[in-house]
């Protein structure tokens, strides 16, 4: 059998850090008003509530009530923030990022990083990259899986202190995320999954053996509809291919410990994608 791990060279092109590239439609727009930043994150909002309807899950609830309960807007300056309102205990800060900041630091990084999204425990800040156009429901599963990084670890105590720790929350976090879409697709999504991940086993366990070029894309938007973006596309097939991993190692891999394995695949994702991981202490 093949080890698993090596399947990250696969993977860098459909890094599960949500890959998104930066739109120019505000190339040329210096800034953006706070009515604008209000319905950017009205967006992504909407985007958490098509998950909750689509799926029912008491999970995405709680988080549609940590947002509207300790959510607080905040805009980026240049090496700061600025809350809408006082920020108190349990608050985190949601900054939805366009291209009128990325001339600003930290966040004009944070802009041209590959993630569409990402959550910051040591900062209590979440970032949601506000350019591409999504789905309602891709841009929940977004919003959702940051949100689960925020309700796992909120201070950012786990992602920063070794590789493995790190790896083992992005492998809970993207079983769950994994879990709702399944939740949404239904038997259609799920019988896409489980031919993903046979072919996944097939490889696995075929010395010689080679994984199919299909166009899962189509499949998907037959069940979701149209993707509204390259981003979006990367987003919904690497959703499928990271599920469909998992699924293959719960399935075919039978020496050692499968969440081991599933963190194992985790760091190379992230390591080929040239993503820094905390040293090991």
């Amino acid at each position: 059998m093949k080890k698993i791990v090596l399947l990250a060279v696969l993977l860098i092109l459909t890094a599960f850090s949500f890959v998104i590239c930066a739109g120019n439609a505000r190339e040329q727009q210096k800034t953006i008003t706070p009515q604008e930043q209000v319905a950017l994150v009205n967006d992504w909002l909407k985007g958490l509530n098509e998950v909750y309807i689509r799926t029912d899950d008491k999970e995405v609830s709680d988080q549609l009530s940590e947002v509207e309960k300790h959510g607080v807007l905040a805009v980026p300056k240049q090496k700061a923030i600025i809350p809408q309102r006082k920020m108190e205990t349990g608050d985190f800060a949601i900054i939805p990022l366009t291209v009128a900041d990325k001339h600003l630091l930290p966040w004009g990084n944070l802009y041209s990083s590959p993630n569409a999204a990402s959550y910051s425990g040591s900062s209590k800040v979440l970032v949601l990259k506000s350019d591409n156009p999504m789905s309602l429901l891709y841009k929940g599963i977004v919003f959702s899986h940051e949100l689960k990084h925020h309700s796992l670890d909120p201070d950012g105590v786990l992602m920063n202190t070794t590789a493995m720790s790190f790896c083992r929350e992005e492998v809970v976090v993207h079983t769950f995320s994994n879990k709702l879409i399944l939740k949404a697709g239904g038997d259609a999504y799920k019988e896409i999954l489980n031919r993903r991940a046979k072919e996944w086993g097939t490889y696995f366990s075929d010395v010689n053996g080679k994984l199919p070029d299909v166009d899962y894309l189509s499949d998907v938007e037959k069940i979701f509809g149209k993707s509204l973006s390259s981003a979006e596309d990367e987003i919904r097939i690497t959703n499928l291919e990271v599920g469909a991993l998992y699924l293959a190692v719960d399935t075919y891999y039978t020496v050692g410990d499968k969440e081991e394995q599933k963190t194992s695949i985790m760091c190379e994702m992230y390591k080929a994608n040239g993503n820094v991981l905390p040293e090991e202490k």
